[in-house]
């Protein structure tokens, strides 16, 4: 199971971004791209007897564009999209909470003009046995 992937379809199912979201890598030259990535750390699983799981972990997502204001609206976007406090079912018995760690932050800006920015979200899932 990869949590961080179906997290992505919830999002798509709530939120139109200007880019396909990528996972680990921006795969392409294209100005706007998105993309997502766990974070580097510790994850924390606890496996039950039943067959289920709680755990956390912190992954971010990235934007890549030609304006930095696009860039920061597009990981606002998402961010809105993905807060909510109470346990929420994204799939097949699997249930997150989300928040968010950071606010969009500048990361990079390339020979080409492009900037990269960056937000970070802790989530917590749980899923059946």
């Amino acid at each position: 199971m990869n949590i961080l992937n179906e997290v992505n379809a919830f999002l798509l199912a709530r939120l139109t971004p200007y880019s396909t979201i990528y996972k680990d890598v921006f795969p392409n030259d294209s100005i706007e791209e998105l993309m997502s990535r766990n974070d580097p750390g510790q994850a924390a699983e606890t496996r039950y007897m039943d067959g289920s799981r709680v755990g956390t972990f912190n992954f971010s997502y990235y934007a890549k564009s030609a304006n930095s204001e696009t860039a920061r609206i597009q990981l606002e976007a998402i961010v809105a999209a993905l807060d909510f406090k109470e346990l929420t079912v994204i799939s097949g018995g699997t249930a997150i909470r989300l928040e968010a760690a950071t606010t969009p932050a500048f990361v990079s800006k390339s020979e080409a003009g492009e900037v990269i920015f960056v937000t970070s979200l802790k989530l917590e899932y749980h899923t059946g046995g």
